[in-house]
């Protein structure tokens, strides 16, 4: 019986060691956002109102590092031509020591207000829940909705009250934190499926084509990239022409070759790390037109994670193997990663 005991109180206080707990922060006060011109009306609204609504919600970012608020304007002119704008912006407004990850908001996260403008100047309303006070710019004494973005134009900003928050102390040897991850070259990949044609390129092209993406593996331990590919033969290359057959027209069967390949790990997060976010591009696509019997490096889209792929077409001699599964990489058709581009992942406990 004590020892049941004993075991008991060790698994609540290794669990309670990952408990949330709460605590008061002071938000600080978001900039300013301006509403837009929709399109109806003119710019300004001339005294008429206008009618204006706004609101700011407090949002936790995905990675637990920040709390944002996202504000809303909409403005209306009372009479025609009902000039019309709005806008909605997110601004940083609390961001979380070292040691400890946001969970969520106690309590209301969101306030809202709306009113008719009746003057030129900067209107002070009282908010609810987490705002103390929205201040608001309708009418102006000039065009409403022209020029720099300033608490002179119609706009809202908002201060807040203290705010509670529950956050969860991070365990000491994996604190929350962004690193740079080097991708690992996983070397070339053989195509999967061919479709018809006779296995050869025949100086036709090939027309080659990459892609790749990126994501968190199942143990949220490894980066996994999947690739997928293919090759077209041109026929209208080369001596690929059309020929002519009892009054009809054919052209010969292009030879074309596909296949992907997933769960490649790239990248291990560090000894007692888990992956919680990558902060990168994680699709990235390339392509040309083969012209010799080498590799070929193609460039990569500059959006993503890869730089440049290797695209092995034409070579002297078959280039599809068949089955496509006797394929030795780098020597028949087959493709892989040139070099990445460094990624940014969220790691933590």
């Amino acid at each position: 019986m004590s020892k049941l005991l004993t075991l008991t109180l060790i698994v609540c206080a290794a669990g309670a060691a990952h408990a949330d707990r709460v605590i008061t922060i002071q938000p600080q006060a978001t900039g300013v956002l301006c509403a837009e011109h929709t399109g109806r009306g003119d710019r300004d609204f001339y005294g008429n109102g206008p009618e204006v609504e706004a609101s700011a919600t407090l949002i936790v970012d995905r990675d637990g590092r920040r709390l944002r608020a996202r504000l809303t304007i909409f403005a209306r002119e009372t009479t025609p031509d009902w000039t019309t704008a709005e806008g909605i912006q997110d601004f940083v407004v609390w961001t979380a020591p070292e040691g400890i990850t946001l969970a969520g908001v106690e309590g209301s996260n969101r306030a809202y207000v709306s009113y008719t403008d009746v003057d030129h100047h900067q209107d002070v309303l009282p908010g609810t829940g987490p705002v103390r006070q929205f201040q608001l710019t309708g009418d102006t004494d000039g065009e409403d909705l022209a020029g720099r973005c300033t608490n002179q134009r119609t706009g809202v900003q908002v201060l807040f009250n203290q705010v509670r928050l529950r956050v969860r102390d991070e365990a000491a040897g994996c604190p929350r934190r962004l690193v740079q991850a080097h991708l690992r070259n996983p070397g070339m990949f053989c195509p999967t499926g061919r479709n018809n044609g006779d296995g050869d390129f025949g100086g036709n092209g090939p027309l080659l084509n990459a892609s790749a993406v990126l994501d968190i593996g199942p143990d949220d331990r490894t980066l996994e990239m999947g690739l997928s590919w293919g090759a077209r033969e041109n026929p209208w290359y080369g001596d690929r022409v059309r020929y002519y057959y009892w009054g009809r027209t054919y052209t010969p069967p292009s030879d074309t070759v596909s296949g992907s390949h997933g769960g490649i790990e790239v990248w291990t997060a560090p000894e007692g790390c888990r992956i919680h976010e990558i902060r990168s591009g994680v699709r990235s696509s390339g392509g040309q037109t083969d012209s010799d019997y080498d590799i070929n490096i193609a460039p990569a889209d500059q959006a993503g994670f890869v730089h440049s792929f290797r695209l092995m077409g034409d070579r002297d001699g078959a280039d599809i193997a068949d089955p496509p599964t006797a394929c030795t990489p780098g020597e028949m058709h087959s493709v892989g990663v040139h070099a990445f581009r460094p990624v940014t992942v969220v790691v933590g406990p």
